[in-house]
């Protein structure tokens, strides 16, 4: 069986960092969990067979909001996973230009 399950890991800046890749559904959240114990943070699954894209979000903390009304960031990040994961399926605009 060929690995077809890519996990990533949104970081507090919005930005997706592939973390590895795994057989199966229930090790890529396997994967998760003891990525979680050490970098907190929301993880996204890639099923790369159905193209299934499915975000673990991170625990919720146990610090209140700030008082200046800044949150975690958790919107931002989905967002900014979402945009990455569209380029994935849509053509390069760089490799356009090679086929003429």
């Amino acid at each position: 069986m060929f690995p077809s399950f890519d996990v990533f890991q949104i970081d507090e800046h919005g930005r997706v960092v592939w973390k590895g890749f795994v057989e199966s559904l229930l090790a890529a959240r396997a994967t998760i969990q003891n990525l979680m114990q050490a970098s907190p943070s929301d993880y996204l699954i890639l099923d790369q067979s159905s193209g299934q894209r499915i975000v673990v979000p991170k625990p919720p903390s146990k610090q209140p909001e700030s008082s200046c009304g800044v949150s975690d960031g958790r919107p931002e990040a989905r967002e900014a996973a979402r945009l990455y994961l569209s380029t994935l399926s849509a053509p390069s605009q760089h490799l356009q230009g090679l086929k003429d």
